[in-house]
């Protein structure tokens, strides 16, 4: 496995990324990691088969950062998979798509879609026509 390290920041986080392949273009301001895509940050972990970070012109700041297939994030105790997942810093807000789960304290939510708000802490959970949101929500207390 070819391990790829990359310093970069979003919101002040260093990320780590490893994966199998990366392809640069410069032109487009878009590298793409393939195959076993393993993201370390700060403050969470994401696992996807293909990762996309774009970049603004001068390449000094992140614009965008796309996950494909079999997304998995776990950040603050907080495990949530999805087919697809983008990442805007500049909004600081995460949208997973696709058969979304999330799960937390042993409560879990099935979704669509999932809109996080990660600079003021909110989410929104949505269904589609045949998929309706579904919640499993358990007491912690014994």
């Amino acid at each position: 496995m070819l391990l790829i390290f990359i310093s970069s920041f979003v919101n002040a986080e260093e990320l780590k990324i490893f994966s199998d392949q990366l392809q640069i273009n410069r032109n487009e301001k878009i590298s793409t990691f393939t195959g076993n895509v393993h993201v370390i940050g700060k403050q969470f972990e994401l696992w996807s088969d293909k990762l996309l970070v774009k970049t603004n012109e001068d390449e000094s700041q992140i614009k965008e950062i796309l996950a494909f297939n079999r997304v998995k994030i776990n950040r603050d105790n907080t495990l949530a998979t999805g087919e697809n997942a983008s990442y805007f810093p500049e909004m600081n807000t995460l949208y997973i798509r696709g058969d979304v789960e999330v799960i937390e304290n042993n409560n879990t939510v099935y979704c669509s879609e999932l809109i996080i708000d990660i600079e003021n802490s909110s989410s929104i959970m949505t269904g589609s026509s045949t998929n309706r949101v579904e919640a499993l929500i358990f007491s912690n207390e014994l």
